[in-house]
């Protein structure tokens, strides 16, 4: 492969090459080293590593994929002031395509704007007079993503038993979140609600017990039967697939397995454009079901129903540079397996049915945005884009740490900490994963002294074949004199520039990007990739960086700052510091935000290891590089959540404890809508559990999340759930009859209960009683049902099926010699009649209606 010579080389780091040195330290001979100078930077500052876009590159992920070189990449422009009309134009005619917002007007936030360009439109536009920075949006080595009973221990069902001044269940409702991440399988069951109605299910072989692929539905009414299969719910492990719970049993467990109508008869379910589906179709496929499971023995019986599955949460899914909606496009998305992350997290905070799943989101009556750039990149467009959607609630499941000041100057952080802050009833909670990297050894702190040099080794081991080495060197004191030298283990030694970035050879076919700059928070911040664009892997052994500080004596020592990142261990150990590791700054961008909310993980289920409710032993700890506090509230992590393909999977990491707070900022802004994320922020610190001796600490932040006490200021009330049947009644037809309705609760009396009745059991409670009887009346025979829920004091609900058989009027035999009467006119002389209504049949006409419908299933 030839190598990529780029116009930034000319025009941004020109000229790139000085005269060929040797460091007298080595042991041989090395290859010819390369020094690399200060370069004569133009006007602008290229940030972010933005050259090293246009070059073939390994990814940083774990993936062992190699990027590709782009021809466009997306970048954050600042400006000397908020850019006016002129410099847009004059973006414009230097070759820079600026992002416009759906309005056609260009994305500009503060002294920001986001644009896209080719290395010779940022050539071009750095040399512009207001311009201050060129950097790109994202990292250019894109890190990993940092990775039933989790929502019990944080509250949520007990804050679902709550209601909104409008009477409405804090579940979510009303509110949307967006999620920043891989991607989202919009056909997993579980991202589709229960709105497409209660549907009675058919008992084809009569042994009065559901039975799949026998059983099924008549949705059209036309007496043909579709069998109901099950869609399994198979818990796998994230990583390889395997069942680790026992859960690959073929038989059909209401709450976990749903239900599907097999139409064609093909014994496997159908869905998306491919199968002939269109964005109309409900479930964009054949028809999903979930049992409604009203006794809770774990069975669906005769009488209960099943409901149907209908409308996409997902409102909007922006992959790449293409965005599918809700009701135009949403079936054309393209699902594949690079989607898991991001479907995992959204399960957390927005999967399944209240009632009817026994697997349910934080908030599952949230909307659902998915924002994704499959390159890693472009933040801070799609935070833009996730506003745009009117998501008040934005989740970042990324958390880098090499190529960041990590003190929160940044754009993206800029971004977040203006729409946390808003009062006006749209602002933004930013949730941000704190990361995995404790226990790593990617950190190291270390003290430099004035006068001296300090050396920092740097190990990259032998056992694996490594094809990036990056780190990032950070220091607080922007005027402090540092030069730095890297030496590799060949013996080559290379001093690294004073200021701007410089890409070159370095040797035996690898480069080296150096990037120097200083924040306007006074942070110092140096960043190095070496990495063979043919892939090749670097040279392992030990690296050092030599720091010399030219300070006088006696100056103070100076905390120097190190950071290492590579392309196989993710968050793990492998490239790493030997000595001085540390875990004082393991949060990971754009955490560090002044306004944003930094989450740690607990330990949940404890699948993975670990003692559930203990700080999980990788999770992301410490403070700010400046020495704010800014690790906020811990959530549990390893839930079971989503998975690509139907499937559930173990979803751990500080990824899986993020969307619990994300779920959990929904519900404080569905019940305070003119909150700010500040305002949730706080609220969250003050509801949450804290066992240590003072907060916030640099473990946990203010504690482990606690929603109820978040958003009421006490504990949730004790107690269990209240009970709830009604006796089977026999009726006459025309005749009223009275359902005694037993209802009770071990800690309050019966009359503080409350008493909803859905007649049709068609899913909608439209009465509320005054007294636990009910009245009915029906006009023709048969089994009638009619569904009762009580609520108590504490919103815990449950419910029952309340039987009435209805029989014909049997009428006394007419006395002998006289005639029969005629049957009484029972016209009420409004000139209209009402059709009988239809029952459920009684067990033996089921059984002959289902060998009536047996006969007549479709053969397609």
């Amino acid at each position: 492969m030839p190598r990529l010579r780029l116009p930034l080389r000319a025009s941004l780091a020109a000229p790139l090459l000085a005269a060929l040195s040797i460091s007298a330290g080595a042991s041989a001979a090395p290859p010819a080293a390369r020094a690399l100078a200060a370069l004569p930077a133009p006007h602008a500052a290229v940030a972010g590593g933005l050259p090293l876009a246009f070059a073939p590159r390994p990814a940083a992920d774990g993936s062992g994929r190699m990027l590709p070189a782009a021809a466009t990449a997306p970048v954050v422009l600042r400006f000397a002031s908020p850019p006016t009309a002129a410099d847009i134009a004059a973006l414009r005619t230097a070759g820079v395509s600026v992002r416009l917002d759906e309005a056609g007007a260009p994305i500009t936030f503060g002294r920001h704007l986001l644009a896209e360009v080719s290395a010779e439109a940022a050539a071009a536009a750095a040399t512009l007079p207001r311009v201050e920075e060129i950097r790109h949006d994202g990292p250019v080595f894109p890190p990993p993503r940092p990775l039933d009973e989790t929502a019990a221990e944080v509250e949520a069902p007990d804050v679902w038993g709550t209601r909104t001044d409008a009477g409405i269940p804090l579940a979510g409702a009303g509110m949307t979140i967006c999620d920043i991440d891989s991607g989202i399988d919009v056909f997993h069951p579980l991202f589709f609600r229960a709105d497409g109605g209660a549907h009675d299910w058919i008992d084809v072989d009569q042994n009065g017990t559901f039975s799949p692929g026998v059983d099924g539905v008549d949705l059209d009414g036309d007496g043909a039967v579709d069998p109901l299969r099950v869609q399994d719910s198979l818990v796998q492990d994230y990583w390889d697939d395997s069942p680790p719970l026992d859960s690959d049993d073929p038989g059909f467990a209401p709450g976990l397995d749903f239900l599907y109508a097999d139409t064609n008869d093909n014994q496997a379910r159908d869905y998306g454009p491919d199968a002939g589906f269109t964005e109309a179709d409900p479930t964009y496929g054949e028809r999903l079901f979930v049992a409604d499971d009203v006794n809770r023995n774990g069975r669906l019986d005769l009488g209960e129903k099943v409901v149907a599955l209908g409308t996409s949460k997902v409102s909007a899914f922006r992959l790449n540079r293409r965005t599918y909606r809700r009701g135009t496009n949403l079936i054309d998305v393209p699902v594949g397996e690079s989607f898991s992350h991001g479907t995992g997290a959204a399960g957390v905070f927005a999967a399944g049915a209240r009632g009817l799943t026994r697997l349910v989101g934080i908030a599952p009556e949230a909307d659902l945005v998915m924002a994704t750039d499959e390159q890693g990149t472009s933040e801070v467009t799609m935070t833009h884009f996730c506003i745009r959607q009117g998501a008040r609630v934005v989740l970042h499941e990324y958390a880098p740490w090499v190529g960041y000041h990590l003190d929160g100057s940044s754009p993206m952080e800029a971004l977040i900490d203006e729409t946390a802050t808003k009062k006006d009833g749209s602002s933004v909670v930013h949730i941000n994963p704190a990361g995995n990297l404790s226990t790593s050894k990617k950190l190291s702190v270390r003290p430099v002294q004035a006068g001296a040099e300090t050396a920092v080794p740097i190990v990259v081991p032998e056992t694996e074949e490594y094809r990036l080495f990056g780190a990032s060197f950070l220091w607080r004191d922007e005027a402090r004199p540092l030069a730095l030298t890297l030496e590799d283990p060949t013996g080559l030694a290379v001093p690294l520039p004073e200021y701007g970035a410089a890409y070159a050879e370095w040797h035996d076919g690898f480069e080296i990007y150096v990037e120097r700059a200083i924040s306007e928070r006074g942070t110092a911040l140096v960043t190095v990739y070496v990495f063979s664009p043919e892939g090749d892997p670097v040279p392992s052994g030990t690296w050092t960086l030599r720091v010399t500080d030219t300070s006088e004596a006696g100056t103070p020592d100076l905390p120097f700052v190190a950071y290492v990142l590579d392309d196989v261990s993710g968050w793990g150990q492998g490239i790493h510091f030997p000595d001085f590791e540390s875990e004082e700054h393991l949060i990971g961008y754009p955490g560090t935000a002044d306004h944003g909310l930094a989450v740690a993980a607990s330990t949940g289920h404890g699948w993975y290891g670990g003692t559930p409710g203990e700080r999980a032993f990788y999770s992301g700890r410490g403070h700010r590089i400046d020495g704010e506090s800014i690790l906020w509230v811990t959530a549990p992590d390893d839930p079971i959540s989503a998975k690509v393909g139907g499937n559930l999977a173990i979803f751990g990491g500080t990824s899986g404890a993020s969307p619990h707070v994300a779920g959990a900022a929904a519900l404080l802004l569905q019940a305070n809508p003119m909150w700010s994320g500040d305002d949730v922020k706080q609220a969250i610190a003050r509801g949450a559990l804290f066992e240590g001796d003072k907060a916030p600490d640099d473990d946990i932040g203010w504690g482990k999340l606690r929603i109820y006490q978040s958003l009421y200021g006490e504990p949730p009330p004790g107690g269990s759930a209240p009970s709830v049947w009604v006796p089977r009644v026999q009726a006459t037809v025309g005749e009223e009859a009275e359902l005694a309705i037993h209802a009770s609760d071990g800690d309050e009396p019966a009359s503080a209960l409350l008493l909803d009745v859905d007649r049709e059991y068609d899913g909608t409670y439209e009465e509320r009683l005054s007294s636990p009887s009910l009245r009915v009346r029906y006009d023709a025979e048969g089994t009638y049902r009619v569904k009762v829920r009580v609520t108590d004091s504490t919103g815990r609900e449950a419910a029952a099926l309340a039987f009435i058989d209805v029989t014909a009027r049997v009428e006394p035999p007419a006395p002998e010699n006289e005639p029969v009467s005629p049957p009484e006119d029972r016209d009420t002389g409004c000139g209209c009649s009402t059709p009988a209504s239809p029952g459920l049949a009684s067990p033996a006409a089921l059984g002959v209606l289902g060998l009536l419908l047996l006969s007549r299933r479709r053969r397609r």
